[in-house]
């Protein structure tokens, strides 16, 4: 039972909109598991089912299925065992019927609704459809539970009474005289108490009635025995694998009653053999003898890392001691808990009664402990100095130090057994009340980012995939490492971050984009002159510049990859295939070694311009974890990739700069060069007219020197030209006024 599971898609529209169906949406529509423990609700009976999807099984859809579910929910129906009798196969026709407002069906609540008479109609023949007259194909099974739905009778054969629940009372009704199967009314207006089984009647007058179906007693719920079978019921027993239990099964009890429990764990992390896990190992033993549970485990997370182990050897121990109170809930006595980790220990030992403070790390360890770990007895915590067998002799460390260092190395041996093997699948803790997973992956406190990554790949995969974008197709989107090239993006600033996105998506200000918008404008590009500009055609452009820039380029990255502890024949592969500029393969280039294999298909499959974007396969990514492994390097592989995403990138906007360099700059541009023959045509233009139009004082600004233009910006020239025009309109204006004086008849 899984509310968040569901097609949204589906079943959006029957729910009220609010901020639970918006996240519900996002969910569904982004893959994002949600897993939710402590729901509540559970299956009244064998063979249950949804009455919902009863009615979509049967066809209904839309509008109809919308009217049928606001019915369901006045009449306060969840199950089909809901609206069937107690026997469980035939109809409860009460339910055919409205409800009155001032009655309640059910123990779960539901939202007020309002169905029309229409509706009351509709649900009459529908659910007449999943329960036909004749009863169910199959009945529903015995109860499971005391169920949700509230009988209005209930009947206990063997003491002989039928109860009548109506308007918070209660009638008593005992067999009748001389009959077997009527019972007559004997007590009215009752205190209620809930009694008996559930049951169905038929009324033969106004105070006597026959009973025509009754329930099955619910199977029996059998209480846990012992910490294993306490352990099991919570789920998560992948923390229990190899946990060993020496003594009788219920030693633990009595070492809390005597105070006798100690309680030690350890955690690990190696980097060097994988950055994706660590491990815990834990003991309780009896200082009196009695007996010891040791276990140990791994856990793969993105969040992995040595304090995370130790939380978890806490929360193992943790668990077992409620196990050992579930058995006996009024257990009295003490327990320390001891680790070399003062850090999960204040942690642990000062957790808040409420809520965890936002953006805690690894707040689903902290909340199942913080929530499900109240003992009736209390827990002493204590530190010890770590590897203390380092200095000393083991024989002469105390109890607590001694199986410290056992946990240490068990916990570390776990990690070994990790090598050259697959990670194990991340799973929900016992207990833990809501579970979120991205992928295979259990988000965190601070996974943010994690959840906004996932998202916004999925978006990106469809958006590249669009026939108007056409950027990658499904296939060549799978081979690209995102991840890296996410945190290199997001690293980089927020103008670069937009270049790279114009530059992807072909929508960056190339000649054939500006030519869409500026009518007249030369789609050609500036430096060839050959070929129409895009962006594609930027790093592809033939010109004898822009190609020398481009290896220059190609051999700065090539340094980059030297300094960077590149696996050699990785980095001969990667140089040599930016140097091709997309006319070589690099199933060419490769050894042939399996993983070289791979790397090049996937890398010919994503091609020469999308890997010289950024888009750098995963099989680099992994041939280059496995180099760093092997070596004795401190760069991370999360480094050397997001780095090599930068540097392609780079190249790429070196030949964005050279090309704008051509055409803007200054002096030799090409936009400056059209700007400077406009200006000598005018200047020319300015010179043929000579001294006509120009006063004696103003005759010295025809002295021009046109041939200083080439070598300039044209600054100069351009306010010489200004000079010029204006000496010229002002010399016409005093001849305008020269003229209209001479003509005005005298005073």
């Amino acid at each position: 039972m899984q509310p968040f599971q569901e097609s949204f898609e589906e079943y959006g529209g029957l729910v009220t909109w609010s901020w639970m169906a918006s996240l519900w949406e996002k969910c569904s529509k982004f893959k994002i598991k949600v897993v939710v423990n402590d729901t509540g609700l559970e299956w009244p009976r064998e063979r249950d089912r949804w009455l919902l999807r009863e009615f979509i099984r049967l066809g209904y859809k839309g509008t109809d299925l919308t009217r049928l579910n606001r019915v369901r929910l006045h009449q306060q129906v969840l199950f089909l065992s809901d609206i069937v009798n107690a026997s469980g196969g035939e109809l409860d026709e009460r339910y055919l019927k409205k409800r009155p407002r001032n009655e309640r069906w059910s123990a779960i609540d539901f939202p007020k609704e309002k169905p029309a008479a229409s509706d009351f109609r509709l649900w009459a023949v529908a659910i007449r459809r999943v329960v036909p007259i004749g009863g169910l194909a199959v009945r529903l099974g015995r109860m499971l539970h005391s169920g949700y739905k509230l009988w209005e009778w209930r009947v206990n054969s063997t003491e002989q009474y039928l109860l009548h629940y109506t308007k918070g009372k209660m009638d008593v009704y005992e067999p009748a005289p001389a009959s077997r199967r009527r019972w007559q009314c004997v007590v009215s207006d009752c205190g209620p108490e809930v009694l008996g089984l559930p049951c169905n009647v038929r009324n033969q007058d106004r105070s006597t009635v026959t009973v025509v179906a009754s329930a099955e007693p619910p199977v029996p719920e059998e209480r846990p025995r012992t910490i294993r079978e306490v352990l099991g019921e919570w789920g998560g027993t992948w923390m229990w694998k190899s946990t060993q239990f020496v003594g009788d099964e219920n030693w633990l009890v009595q070492s809390i009653r005597e105070g006798t429990c100690l309680a030690v764990t350890d955690g690990s992390y190696i980097k060097e053999i994988t950055r994706e896990a660590c491990s815990s190992g834990y003991v309780l033993e009896c200082t009196a003898g009695r007996g010891r549970i040791i276990g140990s485990f791994p856990e793969q997370s993105k969040d992995a890392c040595a304090y995370r182990g130790e939380l978890l050897g806490l929360l193992a121990i943790h668990l077992v001691l409620l196990a050992a109170n579930k058995l006996e809930p009024h257990l009295q006595g003490s327990v320390e808990i001891v680790s070399d980790c003062l850090g999960a220990l204040s942690r642990v030992s000062n957790l808040p009664d409420d809520r965890l403070p936002s953006g805690c790390k690894h707040s689903d360890i902290l909340k199942v402990i913080m929530t499900q770990c109240n003992y009736t007895f209390t827990c002493k915590y204590e530190h010890v100095d770590a590897h203390q067998d380092e200095k000393k002799p083991y024989t002469q460390l105390t109890r607590k130090s001694q199986l410290n260092c056992c946990m240490d190395s068990l916990a570390k041996k776990v990690i070994w057994m990790l090598m050259g093997e697959a990670l194990p699948v991340q799973e929900a803790l016992p207990l833990e009340p809501v579970a979120v997973f991205v992928g295979k992956e259990k988000m965190t406190s601070g996974s943010e980012d994690n959840i906004r990554f996932w998202c916004h790949r999925q978006e990106a995969k469809e958006v590249f995939a669009h026939k108007k974008v056409n950027v990658l197709n499904g296939e060549q989107f799978e081979e690209v490492h995102w991840k890296s090239c996410y945190g290199a993006l997001c690293s980089s600033p927020r103008m670069f971050q937009v270049w790279a996105c114009k530059q992807v998506m072909g929508v960056a200000g190339t000649n054939e984009m500006q030519a869409r918008y500026t009518p007249g404008h030369d789609k050609k590009c500036p430096s060839c002159s050959d070929c129409i500009e895009t962006c594609g055609h930027v790093l592809a452009c033939e010109e004898e510049g822009r190609v020398d820039v481009l290896h220059r380029s190609i051999d700065l990255l090539a340094k980059w990859l030297e300094e960077h502890d590149t696996d050699e024949v990785l980095q001969e592969i990667l140089v040599s295939y930016a140097h091709g500029r997309g006319g070589t393969r690099v199933i060419e280039l490769i050894p042939r070694k399996l993983c070289y294999v791979r790397l090049a298909k996937s890398m010919d499959c994503i091609g020469w311009r999308r890997f010289m974007e950024g888009m750098i396969s995963v099989e680099i990514v992994a041939i280059q974890e496995r180099s760093l492994m092997m070596s004795e390097s401190k760069i991370s592989i999360r480094q050397w990739a997001e780095g090599l995403v930068i540097k392609l990138l780079e190249i790429t906007h070196g030949q964005w700069l050279y090309r704008n360099v051509h055409v803007h700059d200054f002096k030799t541009g090409d936009l400056a060069s059209k700007r400077k023959e406009e200006l000598r045509k005018a200047l020319e233009d300015q010179l043929e007219l000579g001294e006509e139009g120009l006063a004696k004082e103003d005759e010295y600004l025809l002295d021009i020197n046109l041939g200083d233009l080439d070598d300039s910006t044209g600054e100069d020239q351009a306010i010489w030209l200004l000079a010029l025009r204006a000496a010229r309109t002002a010399y016409q204006l005093r001849e305008s006024n020269r003229t209209d004086d001479a003509g005005d008849p005298p005073d």
